[in-house]
């Protein structure tokens, strides 16, 4: 989906949030999918919450992140890590000269992810949370400390 961000800032596609929401719904099911098919218990979740920038891991090229590095994060429940991704992301000022800086939500409080989503600005950064927790997956709750 890397070209999407392209295409829809050129004018050449136009997505709705309603398709996005149901991308991010349809990665959670997989997820659990994954997660049943493997075993319960059987699988583990590693953050790498660093360089983090706009665009998926799988594009080859980065701009400048959006964020400093936030850290490692492990755990049994890929709902808890990514909620304790998203929460230390919250707490954490954003990085000067980056997009973050240009959308205006550097301070910390401020929901960078859906200020500079290279898809769509806006779109929700909790909608996989919400799903996974729905359907089982896991549950927001988080117990971390650093």
């Amino acid at each position: 989906m890397a070209c999407l961000g392209l295409m829809i800032k050129g004018g050449i596609v136009e997505l709705s949030d309603d398709n996005l929401k149901a991308t991010n719904a349809a990665i959670a099911d997989a997820c659990l999918a994954t997660v049943k098919t493997v075993g319960s218990g059987k699988v583990a979740f590693i953050n790498l919450a660093v360089d983090i920038s706009v665009a998926c891991d799988c594009i080859t090229f980065a701009d400048v992140p959006i964020l400093p590095h936030l850290g490692v994060f492990a755990s049994y429940d890929p709902v808890a890590i990514d909620k304790a991704c998203l929460d230390k992301a919250l707490e954490a000022e954003g990085v000067r000269g980056s997009k973050a800086d240009e959308m205006n939500v550097l301070d910390s409080g401020k929901h960078k992810f859906e200020a500079c989503s290279s898809m769509l600005e806006g779109l929700c950064e909790e909608t996989q949370l919400n799903v996974g927790e729905i359907i089982g997956l896991g549950t927001r709750i988080t117990n971390w400390s650093m």
